[in-house]
């Protein structure tokens, strides 16, 4: 398992360190070359999300795609929370014909958007969600996000949407 810590730098300045020899450097969103925690933060998601559609997009596109995933949102300093975060995918497609720009499109968008869906109203913080006080509401959701996912997924394969 990679060992990660931080070593204190400066005044609220600090260096980040794991063991396989990466570094990154973090303080305070007001000192030049360093990251602040929010900013990591974003960071974080926005190569998780790239990692995570890297296989399926090099199958289509080929190993050289182009692609940047831009994250933003406010923080909330009040409450020390980001209440939003929005991610853009910004992918060339250039090098596909119209019909498979359409696919590759179509694909992303029937595969997002029922999960995003689900995400937003659990987002939306109500008051009165009965299933959030069930002690299973939290893996019901989960596992019928994953029942989406793998529904939508049979139905593209079975159309041969998916092939590499």
């Amino acid at each position: 398992m990679t060992e990660l810590w931080v070593e204190r730098t400066g005044v609220r300045r600090y260096t980040g360190r794991s063991s396989r020899g990466a570094e990154v450097l973090v303080g305070n969103d007001d000192v030049e070359g360093v990251f602040s925690p929010g900013e990591l933060m974003k960071i974080a998601l926005a190569a998780c999300s790239g990692m995570s559609s890297d296989a399926p997009l090099r199958r289509r596109l080929g190993d050289d795609y182009q692609t940047t995933i831009n994250v933003s949102g406010a923080a909330d300093r009040e409450q020390e929370r980001y209440p939003l975060l929005e991610e853009r995918m910004e992918l060339d497609l250039s090098s596909l014909s119209e019909d498979e720009v359409v696919r590759v499109l179509t694909v992303f968008s029937v595969f997002f958007l029922p999960l995003t869906f689900i995400v937003g109203i659990y987002g939306m913080n109500f008051q009165f969600m009965p299933e959030l006080r069930e002690r299973w509401g939290y893996p019901a959701v989960m596992g019928a996000m994953g029942f989406v996912t793998l529904v939508i997924f049979l139905g593209f394969r079975k159309r041969g949407w998916l092939r590499g």
